[in-house]
């Protein structure tokens, strides 16, 4: 894990390749190939001239795919201005574009378009004639009420998300589609074709939000968050803190920050993360769930128990996190993905979740002996 944390840097340490065995590399590659840094860490082994028959092979067909990838996108995003879609690149189809200077080391395995929502047929209709088809539907109208964007499909494995919001209906944090729109920025793509990413300080929120989703699964998306900041000339710090307020993401940013801060050294203002203003409950919580254990895969903990409490602790307002709360008692929290397993008639299973519930709670109060005193979420924050 070192020499991926290491190799995953926006200015790499090469000089640590040199002193991996066989076996150690072999580890180290399926390591990368997890937290979705496969690509970076292959092009640091060829940049140290260490690269092996079979992983120059990985590498060529990588490149390959992200060059199939960069080209396909670079078609969806044509034919949508041509039909008049004010479109805009998420995600790692704009990452790529933004911060990261070889496209094999940011992969995507769909293209994120954000556009209005009343453009949204015209995108759809706009994407048939490249061979993309949507969900039935009933699926369909189901997305359209209760989520935040349509998955187009086409052979022999593209997907494009159309998004007209960046969350889900019912999802306890907040990002501003709108504000996504109006301050996005233009750049060329390597084809020549101009198209439009969020301002890099909105890339850095939506990244920090998914963080939370993922529970911290992956580290590709500190990476991402490294590498942002790393590569925006003129990031401004100031505004984004005060949009982090506005949406209350103030737990969000810091945890995602400190994080990406300990583990891959991205340089932060000075006492950015206490001026962010996190909640004191936030603080407190959030460390003894232990994200960087989790991250770097020695946590003992259920996974799925984790994901609640961290989206638990990362709502900043107690009003919303109360709400929430009751919503993951009820039922209510997770109707959407049941009804998308089960079918949109499905109820609540009331006793299941408060069941549920019931273990959710009961693990929260099993991580308070492990703080073994209380300045372990002081040290946790860096103060």
């Amino acid at each position: 894990m070192g020499a991926l944390l290491a190799l995953s840097r926006a200015k790499p340490d090469l000089s640590i390749i040199t002193d991996l065995d066989a076996v150690t590399s072999t580890e180290l590659l399926a390591l990368a190939s997890h937290h979705g840094q496969l690509g970076a860490v292959l092009l640091a082994f060829e940049r140290a001239g260490q690269l092996g028959a079979e992983q120059a092979r990985t590498l060529l067909f990588l490149r390959r795919q992200a060059a199939l990838w960069d080209l396909e996108r670079d078609a969806v995003m044509r034919r949508l201005q041509e039909a008049g879609v004010s479109g805009e690149l998420l995600k790692g189809a704009a990452l790529r574009l933004t911060a990261y200077l070889d496209p094999v080391e940011r992969p995507f395995g769909d293209i994120d378009v954000l556009a209005p929502k009343e453009q949204l047929v015209a995108a759809v209709e706009a994407l048939e004639p490249l061979g993309y088809t949507s969900q039935p539907e009933e699926r369909k109208q189901l997305y359209l009420e209760h989520h935040h964007h349509l998955i187009l499909t086409k052979a022999p494995g593209f997907k494009v998300e159309m998004h007209w919001g960046l969350l889900p209906v019912r999802y306890p944090l907040t990002l501003d589609p709108a504000a996504f729109l109006a301050g996005g920025i233009e750049l060329r793509a390597p084809s020549g074709l101009t198209v439009r990413v969020p301002r890099p300080e909105y890339m850095l929120l939506h990244v920090a939000v998914q963080n939370v989703e993922d529970s911290f699964a992956r580290l590709r998306r500190l990476v991402d968050i490294d590498r942002i900041i790393a590569t925006s000339a003129g990031f401004d710090w100031a505004w984004l803190a005060g949009e982090v307020r506005r949406l209350r993401l103030e737990s969000v940013t810091a945890l995602s920050l400190r994080l990406s801060e300990l583990l891959l050294g991205t340089t932060l203002p000075s006492g950015y993360i206490a001026e962010l203003g996190a909640p004191f409950l936030s603080r407190i919580h959030l460390p003894l769930l232990d994200p960087l254990g989790q991250l770097l895969e020695g946590a003992d903990a259920p996974r799925a128990a984790v994901q609640r409490l961290l989206l638990v602790w990362s709502i900043a307002s107690g009003r919303d996190r109360l709400r929430f709360l009751r919503e993951l008692l009820s039922g209510d929290a997770d109707w959407f993905w049941r009804a998308v397993e089960e079918g949109s008639d499905v109820a609540p299973q009331r006793v299941h979740d408060a069941i549920a519930f019931g273990k959710l709670g009961f693990f929260q109060l099993s991580r308070y002996p492990a703080a073994t005193g209380r300045r372990r979420p002081r040290r946790f924050w860096g103060s």
